[in-house]
């Protein structure tokens, strides 16, 4: 604990070896790295960052000027309401002052005067309290969205704004508004990461958790990052000399003597007063936890000890209470949330020894512990001595964990025991949207892996420059000496750590968004095998890097059950408007549940405990949500919409249940289908974003055209390779994604594509097979071209058709269209040797005609000659199916739908029409729907 002297202070080892006589205070080094000056880095971030963040949320979300004059119009209502109940209540004051000392002629006057000047003031009271409260501004309501419900009222435009609500206000922002003022996504990816880290150490050390001497510098550099990214250079460097010190006294502590007191910097009286608050506060939070036996909780502005609280207790601690109160106000609050100003801590430390002694008295095993007391209030300045220990040798990894990981228990369990192997390197790969991150994430976190010596790293490969700076400032912050004097020349402290990595073994890279392109990564890993590595990477590495053979995880698209499982944890479909029964008894209730197949759902009255009336609404209207909830859950409908549509796509599943979460008119599963439907990608991606928790900067939509961006940038290729690969995923996002067959590309003649190699030469479709394979486009297929999940398919239709260069689009589609319909020719007499050829293009023509119904595709498929294709190729392949495959009930739909198309787009053209009559009129005849046939025959004829 710190503690004031004014005595001569111990003898510290400095290069002096001198004494002082000054007041001093005694602290460990990692309470000071914590108490102090991780305390001054998070002020200057907040007395920089917050009045930026509000007045760049204020220039980006304007008010609309007839709210703004309305809010206007109410607030000078209100002040003039408050002038005149103000005005009025000084008339009556001197009205009661002139009644007592009135004659009794003068009082009945008086008395009158001052019921008219109540009744008034009465009235202007019931009008103040009837006007509605003063809208907060549209900027101010934009910050609310991204925080949470309890912060709201905290998030207004005069308070002062502290760490949390200003990285939650950014997150929740940062694609729309503050990514403009940075380089690219790349750098807003790691704007991200940065400021989720800096929450990430505010909240940890405002929440108890034990701080080691790596976790305050990396949360020191993690500021200091945010700031040089948002331009703030003072205020980074001043952190940066935070940093510098505080580097130096770590390194120091690697070498020197326990127990060795150094000298330290001079404290401000009110940094003496919160370095001494913070010790007092964290030496009585121990020293009560071992009397309790119990953690206590900061909660609700006070101090609980959880429901588990030996009953000895509890009458000891509601006797308490106002203590605890004051200690979690006036204490813990002032100094973790940081407050300006200063409480008077003699009064928190005296609540403090109070509640001690109170609780030291009641203790059957007091004997054994000496009761808390209170270090003494410094007066003054103070001067810093440092009580140097080792360093610790493990590290928190600066990532918080995300709660709720479903599904992916296997994978987690076999990263974690290939990583605590020896020169372990471990790949994670899957498509965006898969977890990866999630998952790397929960391994660095798991225990065994913690506790795992020396430096770990966390670097991100999106981008080289990104990379190699976040690589050397690492080494410059955990091991400085490695890159001492070269911070200013890249390649010679790549070099050095690339050594350093080579020559010592207790070290984890955790990296993530690797690619083949991430030449620097490549370059650095130690053919000796030293260290350990985790990647993870849109690509399948390990054909490219075998250091990755036999380790390489892949995360598949989620199972059903376990995408339901997500979808539950989002509270999707557990409406709070349920409706209770009327007339329903408690035991109706229980048999309702059983008579669904729910009855594990039934949540009975507390026993041995009188239910209030309000409590049994409250647990039946908690009960009919979770009967909703369970009903839309288990609908085949939605089973079929997340295996089919969305893929099992752990994001865009998480993005559903944002939706529902977030729209109240979501209420089943049918409005959910139909707003997926309705919406493209981007949009979807945009409503669906969790603005409070999302960590997943870049979605679905970017993340797929970053791949592709990698792909034609990748100089390992040749050009026409990546140009052949570009051209076969376009045409692909046109096509079955798992079921089309090379002979699709086969070049028979029909039409001249000598534009596009792969539809020409057999050998560069191959090869183009191979690029898609070895950038995650694909999974391999024996009877296709690839596989290709189904929301990937979605955004390479979207970043190379539909918001990419028209010729392109006009291009791709043109020959897509000509190679169907000029491939796809069927008629009863055709012979049944050329059927199965036919058979393996089915899924293709179905796949294309499924487009027109897509309304991201319609801007590209809203030709003339596109559109008569369509209605030609559904009745073709529905006589198809018909003819060739005897399945009148497969040909029905797509029959129907060319007749629907008919009818929409061309209702006065009567060949078209005509034409698709007739074939709907033979499947109707060979189903047996004779009646339908005639009918439909007759019109024809008509």
């Amino acid at each position: 604990m710190g503690c004031i002297s004014s005595k001569n202070a111990k003898k510290y080892d400095d290069d002096t070896h001198t004494q002082e006589i000054v007041p001093s205070m005694e602290i460990t080094l990692i309470d000071f790295l914590a108490g102090h000056m991780l305390r001054t880095a998070l002020f200057k971030f907040e007395d920089v960052m917050g009045p930026w963040v509000k007045a760049t949320m204020q220039q980006h979300v304007p008010d609309d000027p007839t709210n703004l004059a309305e809010a206007v119009a109410l607030d000078e209502q209100r002040s003039d309401l408050t002038n005149q109940q103000n005005e009025l209540s000084i008339r009556r004051e001197t009205l009661q002052a002139r009644l007592k000392s009135a004659v009794s002629e003068d009082r009945s006057e008086l008395h009158q005067q001052l019921q008219t000047v109540q009744s008034a003031w009465t009235e202007v009271k019931q009008q103040l309290a009837a006007l509605p409260p003063t809208p907060p501004p549209a900027w101010i309501e934009e910050c609310h969205a991204g925080v949470g419900r309890t912060m709201k009222p905290f998030v207004t435009a005069d308070t002062r704004w502290d760490t949390h609500v200003i990285v939650s206000v950014m997150r929740a922002n940062l694609r729309e508004i503050f990514a403009q003022y940075l380089e690219d996504h790349f750098h807003a990816k790691e704007l991200l990461g940065g400021i989720i880290r800096v929450s990430a150490a505010r909240t940890r050390r405002a929440h108890r958790e034990a701080l080691v001497e790596a976790d305050v510098l990396d949360a020191l550099l993690a500021i200091q990052t945010v700031l040089e990214q948002c331009k703030f250079v003072e205020a980074a460097n001043f952190v940066s000399q935070l940093l510098a010190d505080a580097k130096g006294w770590v390194e120091r502590a690697r070498t020197i003597r326990v127990g060795t007191i150094i000298q330290g910097p001079s404290l401000s009286a009110s940094d003496a007063a919160a370095q001494t608050a913070y010790t007092a506060i964290s030496s009585w939070e121990k020293w009560v936890e071992t009397i309790v036996g119990q953690d206590l909780i900061y909660k609700d502005g006070t101090i609980t000890f959880g429901q588990d609280l030996d009953p000895q207790w509890v009458d000891v601690i509601k006797g308490l209470h106002s203590h605890l109160k004051a200690v979690a106000v006036q204490g813990r609050h002032w100094y973790f949330h940081h407050i300006p100003g200063r409480p008077d801590l003699d009064e928190t430390f005296d609540r403090m020894k109070r509640i001690a002694s109170t609780l030291h008295a009641s203790c059957a095993h007091s004997r054994t512990i000496d009761v808390w007391s209170p270090p003494s209030t410094p007066t003054g300045p103070a001067r810093a001595h440092l009580v140097m220990s080792p360093p610790a040798t493990r590290m928190t990894p600066p990532i918080p964990r995300v709660a709720g990981i479903v599904g992916r228990d296997t994978e987690i369990a076999q990263a974690v025991q290939l990583l605590l192997q020896p020169k372990a390197r471990v790949l994670i790969h899957g498509l965006p949207g898969m977890g990866k991150d999630v998952v790397m994430a929960e391994i660095a976190h798991h225990p065994s892996v913690q506790e795992l010596d020396g430096i770990q790293m966390w670097l991100q490969a999106s981008s080289e420059p990104i990379f190699r700076r976040q690589l050397i400032q690492h080494f410059a912050t955990h091991r400085p000496r490695v890159v001492k004097g070269l911070e200013n020349n890249t390649n010679k402290a790549v070099a050095a750590i690339k050594r350093w990595l080579s020559n010592n073994r207790s070290w984890v890279m955790f990296v993530e968004d690797a690619s083949l392109t991430s030449e620097t990564l490549w370059n650095i890993l130690p053919r000796n095998g030293s260290g350990r590595v985790v990647v993870t990477s849109q690509a399948p590495l390990q054909t490219q890097h075998p250091i990755f053979m036999g380790s390489a995880i892949h995360l598949e698209a989620l199972g059903t059950d376990h995408c339901i499982e997500l979808l539950r944890q989002f509270g999707a479909f557990a409406s709070s408007t349920a409706v209770l029964p009327t007339d329903e008894s408690e035991e109706a209730l229980r048999v309702r549940c059983e008579a669904m197949g729910m009855a594990h759902l039934y949540i009975p009255p507390t026993p041995h405990r009188s239910e209030t009336a309000k409590a049994r609404k409250a647990r039946w209207l908690r009960l009919e949500a979770r009967l909703t909830q369970e009903t839309e859950l288990s609908r085949p409908e939605l089973s079929s919409f997340l295996k089919n549509v969305v893929g099992n796509l752990p994001l865009t599943v998480a993005l559903c249940g944002n939706m529902i979460r977030a729209d109240p008119s979501i209420r089943n599963v049918s409005d959910l289908i139909q707003l997926f439907e309705t919406h493209n990608v981007e949009d979807l991606d945009s409503v669906g974003r969790d603005r409070i928790h999302d960590r997943h900067y870049f979605g679905l939509l970017l993340s797929t055209k970053i791949n592709v961006e990698r792909l034609q940038s990748d100089g390992s290729l040749p050009e026409r390779d990546r140009t052949a690969a570009v051209t076969l995923l376009a045409a692909m996002s046109m096509l079955d994604r798992a079921l089309t067959p090379a002979l699709f590309f086969e070049n028979h003649g029909d039409v001249s594509l000598e534009e596009y190699e792969i539809f020409t030469n057999s050998a560069a479709l191959q090869r183009a097979q191979q690029v898609c394979l070895r950038y995650g486009f694909f999974q391999p297929s024996q009877v296709s071209v690839g596989i290709m999940h189904q929301q990937v398919q979605r955004c390479l239709r979207g970043a190379l058709l539909t918001s990419a260069d028209a010729s392109l689009a006009k291009s791709m589609t043109s020959v897509v269209t000509k190679r169907l319909t000029s491939r796809f020719r069927f008629s009863d007499t055709m012979p049944p040797s050329h059927w199965p050829e036919l058979r393996q293009l089915a899924p293709c023509v179905e796949a294309w005609c499924d487009l027109f119904e897509d309304p991201e595709m319609s801007g590209v498929l809203a030709g003339s000659a596109a559109r008569e294709s369509c209605i030609e190729m559904l009745n073709l392949i529905s006589y198809f199916y018909v003819i060739a495959d005897g399945d009148a009930s497969a040909a029905l739909p797509l029959s129907q739908r060319a007749m629907g198309h008919c009818r929409s787009w061309y209702p006065a053209n009567e060949v078209l029409s005509h034409n698709s009559m007739e074939y709907l009129a033979s499947t109707y005849s060979n189903l047996g729907r004779h009646q339908d046939a005639l009918k439909l025959k007759t019109e024809v004829l008509a």
